[in-house]
């Protein structure tokens, strides 16, 4: 089979039209003709448009590039002047000179920076195939279908292509915003299609793409109906593919997860045939655009969860045969009591919350057993905001990973308004410090390792090691890296889509909590007061702070881990997400110390300088945009 010739940039056919006869005598009108074309009709053909019966039609707007056998490169553009709506339709052009002619639907896939050729009948015909298609709901993409012709009268069209007839439905009420559909056998790019009038044959060339995406109306919903499900196609060269397809729905929010996907007839499309998918089962899956790897879930709530990062990336592994996506879900092995479900599916898992609020950390696995990412499950009713008195400044009303906002009645429930202890950086919470200890090293210390090492507390060592720049505070071996600063939300950041670790520093909500003088608001129960006469609640301090005078601000006070021997000790420390600059040769992270002491007043100690190995609360800030 011969191939595409070489690459060559080639202009179009000029057109000369007849502007002036008078001030150009011998310029003369460009002869029109009109040539018929029939579209192939097996059982269920595509070309452009479906009716009722799965026949194919002419559709409005449709042009062909015709080209002769003497200038097989050269391409003239034919538009649909009758026909519209039936399978044989009238194109009229610019006269070709040569009796055999072969033609290109749509004109736009002919490739005019590439040389095509004619011998003895048979075209070369160089096309580019778009990886992007415009769908519509219930027939074939716009202007997508490649199909070509060969003859010296009327030109019978053959599809080149193969059309995928995907059956959506679920349970989603967020309007889908395109489909794409992956393999490992090349979908869209340069290729030379072959054509004498019998099989055409397509053959890739080059910029191969393995990806081919179908974009939807605005508002499209899919049905909740299995037994009537939302048709959509999409158009796939014809051929093998030996891993069959991939089919990824996206939301208007971001990327979603279809739940069946891999799933095609024989791992096989024809060529002119309609390939019908069984139905599937869309299940939305936590989207990226939020950027957020903690998720509040309702008690009860059944979630699920597919394998991206929060910036979107697909977590894996790279391997021999490609990239792996994790085999299995499961919980952190002792975090939580197992008050849960987890159903395995491929490439995601479903979530079913238990009943009791609380926090689950659901790590993604490979067939290794090897954590690849995680998740915190935060099961709660929706927090609340609380703006402050600044008008810009809003928190939630609770700690991250907190169940409730305010203090129970009960010494027994009071420490469910801590929520969960971070070390400085980390997208991860502390659970059992003390005995999850693991003393930091250059192999230990780093991002890597406690991506992989979700549960470990990174033990400080009591070294003066020179490659060791940072004090023995740190749990990060290189001490000059802050995962939560910046002035966008880093993937390290464990608030929830919409908020971040608080900023802290000069001109912050911090410095406003530095009270005197009866900051403090009366606790109606269970509350001290001192010589001085200030109001503490024994489990923590109300603020005076917010917009609403009538909804004091409440700050438990809790336990922190230690960066030291990682035991827990009272005390309200709370992370902010600025960074110390580097003092005495060692980093240090903004650490606050919710401490009342009767010497000058204060409820917040101003120390910025807290060991970033600590295990310390974060009370989440909105993100705010102006």
């Amino acid at each position: 089979m011969k191939k595409v010739l070489i690459l060559a940039a080639v202009a179009l056919l000029s057109v000369v039209g007849c502007q002036n006869d008078i001030d150009n005598p011998s310029v003369k009108p460009v002869e029109k003709a009109t040539l018929k074309a029939s579209i192939e009709q097996p059982v269920a053909a595509t070309r452009t448009s479906l009716d009722n019966e799965l026949s194919v039609l002419w559709s409005a707007g449709d042009q062909i590039a015709v080209v002769g056998s003497s200038a097989p490169e050269n391409a003239v553009v034919y538009d649909l002047v009758a026909g519209e709506g039936t399978n044989g339709g009238a194109f009229e052009g610019d006269a070709i000179a040569d009796a055999l002619k072969a033609a290109v639907y749509p004109a736009s896939y002919f490739d005019t920076e590439s040389m095509g050729e004619e011998s003895s009948g048979t075209f070369y015909l160089p096309v580019v195939i778009p990886d992007v298609q415009e769908g519509v709901v219930g027939n074939m993409p716009n202007n997508a279908n490649l199909a070509v012709a060969v003859g010296d009268g009327a030109l019978e069209f053959k599809n080149v292509m193969g059309l995928l007839k995907l059956q959506l439905f679920g349970t989603a009420e967020r309007p889908i915003k395109l489909i794409q559909i992956a393999a490992n056998e090349p979908l869209a790019g340069k290729a030379v299609v072959t054509i004498d009038g019998n099989e055409p044959s397509l053959e890739f060339t080059d910029n191969i793409t393995k990806v081919i995406t179908v974009t939807l109306p605005e508002n499209t919903v899919i049905s909740a109906d299995e037994a009537n499900p939302t048709v959509v196609y999409a158009v796939v060269p014809a051929g093998a593919f030996a891993s069959g397809l991939t089919v990824s729905v996206m939301s208007d929010q971001a990327r979603e997860l279809l739940s069946n996907n891999r799933t095609t007839v024989d791992n096989a499309v024809a060529r002119s045939v309609i390939q019908e998918m069984p139905a599937a089962d869309v299940r939305f899956t936590f989207y990226k655009d939020q950027l957020a790897n903690t998720y509040i879930v309702e008690p009860g709530a059944v979630i699920d969860l597919g394998p991206f990062r929060p910036d979107g990336k697909l977590i894996g592994h790279v391997k021999s045969a490609g990239y792996s996506s994790p085999r299995y879900y499961t919980m952190i092995t002792g975090q939580a009591p197992t008050t849960h479900t987890i159903n395995n599916y491929t490439n995601y898992c479903r979530f079913t919350a238990p009943d009791a609020e609380g926090v689950r950390i659901l790590e993604a696995k490979d067939a290794d057993d090897n954590i690849l990412w995680d998740w915190i499950l935060w099961i709660t009713d929706k927090p609340e905001d609380v703006t402050l008195k600044d008008g810009k400044t809003v928190l939630m009303d609770r700690n991250l990973g907190a169940v409730c906002a305010l203090p129970k009645d009960t010494v027994v429930s009071y420490s469910e308004n801590w929520g969960l202890r971070f070390q400085f950086g980390r997208k991860d919470p502390v659970f059992n410090a003390s005995t999850n200890l693991i003393d930091v090293s250059p192999e230990v210390g780093t991002i890597e390792y406690v991506m992989q090492h979700p549960a470990a507390f990174i033990h400080p060592l009591d070294t003066t090691l020179a490659e060791h720049q940072q004090w023995h505070g740190d749990w990060m071996w290189e001490g000059t890296k802050n995962l939560w600063a910046g002035a966008e939300k880093t993937i390290w950041d464990p608030g929830p889509a919409g908020y971040r670790v608080p900023e802290g520093g000069n001109g912050t909500f911090w410095v406003t909590l530095d009270f005197k003088s009866n900051a403090l608001k009366e606790w109606d129960g269970n509350s001290t007061e001192d010589a001085a006469g200030y109001f503490a609640d024994l489990r923590g301090y109300w603020f005076n702070v917010t917009a609403d005078a009538t909804q004091p601000l409440f700050m438990p006070r809790g336990s922190y881990a230690s960066g030291s021997d990682g035991k827990y000790y009272t005390g309200g420390w709370y992370w902010c997400r600025n960074d110390v600059s580097m003092t005495g040769g060692y980093y240090r992270g903004r650490l606050f110390n919710l401490s009342y002491t009767t010497s000058n007043g204060n409820v917040v100690s101003n120390s910025s300088n807290g060991n970033r190995a600590t295990g310390g609360f974060v009370r989440c800030q909105k993100i705010v945009t102006e």
